[in-house]
């Protein structure tokens, strides 16, 4: 276990420890026992919470990779424009100074593995286009047990976890990808998860790991006309990098509706899809089929003909009144939107697409303006329904 105490300086908060806890990896026989201590995954984890609470520095005992300091920096004026009206970053000090950090021996190349659909795609890709011994081919899976499971301190949370975990890594070994699982509360330190903290507190895991990861790779959510300002982004991840753990963001080229079709075509990455941040009960389903996640899932899986063969949900098809739960209203989420009309479409679900145009309809105005692609939507969508205007 790698774990360091956080002492603020500015703000009244009682000090927190935080901890990274490393298993050894399922399906790898030659897993490194212990990882060296490092300050590196202790600054990440600290770096935005230090931003949004006001604190003018962050000391770290230790010495620290020039290449982070750099893009740290980076990311933290990043963050104070898009949060904070351009706060002052706090300044970074370590009480070791400056190294450049050396690669591991036999780090590989590893992807943060939640059982998502954007992770999961991801996977698939890697696994088609690349030969196991290709140097950016995956070598590992990280999943982490303490970000995205929404009933945290709870009783369920340890039966939650751990059926998560045996489905990620059901999912891993079909594809034969060893899976580490790494435990850690860095999430509590942050004080907007995860619109500011998400990319640096996973790549803090990583950097937790680093003797295991040389490349990490962060499955992107939106592609890169669509992506608004969110806490891990395209131009903000790589700058998480040192000399020894490079981060790297994936997929902004590709749309849902094709990561839907890629996992279309891997029945068991299909089957152990995991999708919900809603609050589930012991032996409840692990996604709820209810919230705006697992609607927008659903509905890309079903434009694609692959929801009737999915089992990780507990139904096997979308009505128009479930479509009402969709409110969020940013510019990626009109995208996705938009991005369903076709498929939905082509499948003969006139009654879907009408519904999902309601929701577009819905949005503020302005709204289309700022969504990179929505204009036009109102004209194809006549053209489907055989409305002229």
């Amino acid at each position: 276990m790698l774990a360091a105490n956080v002492v603020w300086e500015e703000r009244a908060k009682p000090p927190h420890r935080i901890f990274f806890e490393i298993a050894p990896a399922l399906g790898n026989g030659s897993d490194p026992a212990a990882e060296e201590p490092s300050a590196h995954p202790f600054l990440l984890a600290a770096a935005a919470p230090a931003l949004a609470y006001g604190e003018r520095r962050i000391a770290v005992e230790g010495a620290i990779s020039p290449r982070l300091e750099r893009g740290l920096k980076t990311a933290l004026v990043t963050l104070s424009g898009w949060y904070y009206d351009g706060r002052a970053a706090p300044r970074i000090e370590a009480a070791g100074g400056r190294c450049p950090e050396v690669p591991a021996p036999g780090a590989t190349t590893a992807l943060m593995l939640s059982g998502g659909l954007d992770s999961l795609a991801l996977v698939r890709r890697n696994r088609q286009q690349l030969p196991r011994d290709h140097p950016k081919s995956l070598g590992l899976g990280v999943f982490v047990d303490g970000f995205d499971i929404n009933t945290p301190g709870s009783e369920d949370e340890s039966e939650i976890v751990e059926r998560a975990f045996a489905g990620v890594g059901r999912a891993a070994a079909d594809q034969q990808l060893p899976l580490l699982r790494v435990r850690t509360n860095l999430r509590a330190l942050g004080s907007n998860w995860p619109d500011e903290h998400f990319g640096a507190a996973m790549a803090a895991v990583a950097h937790a790991c680093r003797s295991r990861i040389r490349r990490i790779l962060f499955a992107s959510g939106l592609r890169w006309e669509h992506a608004v300002p969110h806490g891990s982004h395209p131009i903000l991840d790589r700058h998480y990098s040192s000399e020894g753990v490079e981060v790297v963001h994936c997929d902004v080229g590709i749309s849902r509706v094709e990561k839907a079709r890629l996992l279309g075509d891997w029945p068991a990455g299909l089957n152990e899809l995991r999708v919900c941040w809603k609050g589930i009960g012991v032996g409840e389903p692990l996604n709820c089929c209810a919230c705006h996640k697992c609607v927008l899932t659903m509905l890309a899986l079903l434009g694609v003909g692959k929801l009737a063969e999915c089992r990780a949900f507990g139904c096997s098809d979308v009505t128009p009144e479930m479509v009402a739960v969709v409110r969020e209203r940013t510019p990626g989420r009109l995208d996705f939107l938009d991005e369903l009309l076709e498929p939905l479409a082509a499948a003969g679900r006139m009654d879907l697409v009408a519904a999902v145009q309601e929701r577009i309809d819905a949005a503020p105005p302005g709204s289309d303006e700022a969504a990179s692609g929505w204009r036009g939507t109102r004209r194809r969508v006549a053209r489907w329904l055989g409305v002229h205007s």
